[in-house]
Protein backbone atom coordinates (compact mmCIF):
# COMPACT_ATOMS: atom_id res chain seq x y z
CA UNK A 1 0.00 0.00 0.00
CA UNK A 2 1.28 3.49 -1.01
CA UNK A 3 0.91 5.88 1.98
CA UNK A 4 3.44 8.32 0.17
CA UNK A 5 1.56 11.85 0.40
CA UNK A 6 2.78 14.18 -2.38
CA UNK A 7 1.82 18.35 -2.85
CA UNK A 8 0.54 17.89 -6.21
CA UNK A 9 3.40 19.57 -8.02
CA UNK A 10 4.57 17.86 -11.84
CA UNK A 11 7.99 18.52 -12.98
CA UNK A 12 8.59 21.49 -14.84
CA UNK A 13 9.73 19.33 -18.37
CA UNK A 14 9.10 15.37 -18.37
CA UNK A 15 11.97 13.01 -19.87
CA UNK A 16 10.22 12.81 -23.03
CA UNK A 17 10.08 16.71 -23.24
CA UNK A 18 13.55 16.90 -22.73
CA UNK A 19 14.59 14.11 -25.49
CA UNK A 20 12.12 16.09 -27.92
CA UNK A 21 13.94 19.18 -27.20
CA UNK A 22 17.16 17.82 -27.50
CA UNK A 23 16.52 15.69 -30.76
CA UNK A 24 15.26 18.87 -31.90
CA UNK A 25 18.01 21.02 -31.56
CA UNK A 26 20.44 18.61 -32.81
CA UNK A 27 18.14 18.17 -35.65
CA UNK A 28 18.96 21.94 -36.13
CA UNK A 29 22.75 21.38 -36.34
CA UNK A 30 22.58 18.46 -38.56
CA UNK A 31 20.76 20.28 -41.20
CA UNK A 32 22.90 22.99 -40.32
CA UNK A 33 26.39 21.04 -40.66
CA UNK A 34 25.23 19.10 -43.76
CA UNK A 35 24.10 22.52 -45.97
CA UNK A 36 27.41 23.87 -44.71
CA UNK A 37 28.87 20.99 -46.60
CA UNK A 38 26.86 20.51 -49.49
CA UNK A 39 26.94 24.56 -50.67
CA UNK A 40 30.84 24.47 -50.05
CA UNK A 41 31.84 24.49 -53.65
CA UNK A 42 29.21 26.94 -55.16
CA UNK A 43 30.31 29.06 -52.50
CA UNK A 44 33.61 28.78 -53.68
CA UNK A 45 32.92 29.25 -56.59
CA UNK A 46 31.15 32.80 -56.37
CA UNK A 47 34.17 34.31 -53.99
CA UNK A 48 36.34 33.08 -57.39
CA UNK A 49 33.86 34.96 -59.95
CA UNK A 50 33.02 37.47 -57.12
CA UNK A 51 37.34 38.27 -56.65
CA UNK A 52 37.66 38.08 -60.34
CA UNK A 53 35.17 40.78 -60.95
CA UNK A 54 37.16 42.97 -58.13
CA UNK A 55 40.46 42.43 -60.42
CA UNK A 56 38.90 43.28 -63.17
CA UNK A 57 37.41 46.99 -62.30
CA UNK A 58 40.53 47.40 -61.15
CA UNK A 59 42.40 46.53 -63.96
CA UNK A 60 44.69 44.66 -61.72
CA UNK A 61 47.00 41.61 -62.35
CA UNK A 62 46.56 38.55 -61.14
CA UNK A 63 43.51 36.40 -62.10
CA UNK A 64 42.10 33.55 -60.25
CA UNK A 65 41.67 30.43 -62.30
CA UNK A 66 40.62 27.38 -59.88
CA UNK A 67 39.91 26.30 -56.58
CA UNK A 68 42.57 24.38 -54.73
CA UNK A 69 41.56 22.17 -52.08
CA UNK A 70 42.05 22.75 -48.87
CA UNK A 71 42.76 18.80 -47.76
CA UNK A 72 45.38 18.66 -44.46
CA UNK A 73 46.10 16.05 -42.61
CA UNK A 74 47.81 17.99 -39.66
CA UNK A 75 45.96 19.05 -37.22
CA UNK A 76 48.09 21.84 -37.17
CA UNK A 77 47.77 23.49 -40.21
CA UNK A 78 44.74 25.93 -39.86
CA UNK A 79 42.58 27.56 -42.43
CA UNK A 80 43.34 31.06 -43.06
CA UNK A 81 41.28 31.45 -46.45
CA UNK A 82 40.86 30.09 -49.75
CA UNK A 83 43.39 29.20 -52.18
CA UNK A 84 43.18 29.96 -55.73
CA UNK A 85 45.68 28.96 -58.47
CA UNK A 86 46.79 31.91 -60.48
CA UNK A 87 45.75 32.27 -64.65
CA UNK A 88 49.00 31.45 -66.36
CA UNK A 89 51.32 31.50 -62.91
CA UNK A 90 52.65 28.92 -60.86
CA UNK A 91 51.88 31.17 -58.36
CA UNK A 92 48.86 30.62 -55.62
CA UNK A 93 46.31 32.69 -54.63
CA UNK A 94 44.88 32.84 -50.72
CA UNK A 95 41.77 35.05 -50.36
CA UNK A 96 41.54 35.96 -46.81
CA UNK A 97 39.82 38.93 -44.02
CA UNK A 98 41.44 40.49 -41.54
CA UNK A 99 38.90 42.07 -38.97
CA UNK A 100 39.93 45.09 -37.33
CA UNK A 101 37.12 47.41 -35.29
CA UNK A 102 34.17 44.86 -35.76
CA UNK A 103 34.73 45.24 -39.66
CA UNK A 104 36.02 42.87 -41.59
CA UNK A 105 38.89 43.80 -44.60
CA UNK A 106 39.32 41.30 -47.82
CA UNK A 107 42.47 40.74 -49.05
CA UNK A 108 43.87 38.44 -51.62
CA UNK A 109 47.57 37.42 -50.97
CA UNK A 110 50.11 35.78 -54.00
CA UNK A 111 52.06 33.69 -52.82
CA UNK A 112 54.96 32.46 -54.57
CA UNK A 113 56.00 28.78 -55.17
CA UNK A 114 58.78 28.79 -52.35
CA UNK A 115 56.25 30.05 -50.26
CA UNK A 116 56.68 33.67 -50.17
CA UNK A 117 54.10 36.69 -50.10
CA UNK A 118 54.52 38.15 -52.97
CA UNK A 119 52.30 41.22 -52.62
CA UNK A 120 48.68 41.87 -51.23
CA UNK A 121 45.74 42.97 -52.86
CA UNK A 122 43.52 44.89 -50.90
CA UNK A 123 39.49 44.20 -52.12
CA UNK A 124 37.25 46.39 -50.62
CA UNK A 125 37.32 49.81 -52.59
CA UNK A 126 34.70 51.40 -50.75
CA UNK A 127 36.94 51.62 -47.28
CA UNK A 128 40.30 52.64 -46.75
CA UNK A 129 43.23 50.18 -46.63
CA UNK A 130 45.00 52.41 -43.97
CA UNK A 131 42.88 51.11 -41.44
CA UNK A 132 44.07 47.98 -40.47
CA UNK A 133 47.15 48.39 -38.50
CA UNK A 134 50.60 47.32 -40.56
CA UNK A 135 51.26 45.05 -37.27
CA UNK A 136 47.85 43.29 -38.39
CA UNK A 137 48.59 42.75 -41.79
CA UNK A 138 52.48 41.83 -41.33
CA UNK A 139 51.32 39.03 -38.96
CA UNK A 140 48.75 37.80 -41.30
CA UNK A 141 51.81 37.84 -43.46
CA UNK A 142 54.13 35.42 -41.06
CA UNK A 143 51.09 32.76 -40.84
CA UNK A 144 51.01 32.77 -44.54
CA UNK A 145 54.09 31.94 -45.19
CA UNK A 146 54.78 30.10 -42.73
CA UNK A 147 51.44 27.50 -44.06
CA UNK A 148 52.35 27.71 -47.31
CA UNK A 149 55.93 26.49 -46.54
CA UNK A 150 54.14 23.86 -44.26
CA UNK A 151 52.38 22.67 -47.54
CA UNK A 152 54.96 22.67 -49.56
CA UNK A 153 56.91 20.25 -47.39
CA UNK A 154 54.19 18.21 -47.09
CA UNK A 155 54.12 17.87 -50.44
CA UNK A 156 57.37 17.00 -50.80
CA UNK A 157 56.71 14.29 -48.43
CA UNK A 158 54.60 12.58 -50.95
CA UNK A 159 50.93 14.86 -49.52
CA UNK A 160 48.61 16.35 -52.15
CA UNK A 161 49.63 20.11 -52.63
CA UNK A 162 47.15 22.38 -51.00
Amino acid sequence: MNTKVTDGKQPLFSAKDITYIAAWIGGLVLAGALLWLLTQTPRDKALLNAVNRILEQREAEPRLESLIPFNSLSPRQKRLGTWFSIFNSDKRGLVFTIMNGGILFPYMAVVTPEGFVERLVFLNPQTLQGTVPDGIVNQYILRIERNAKQRRAGNASGEREL
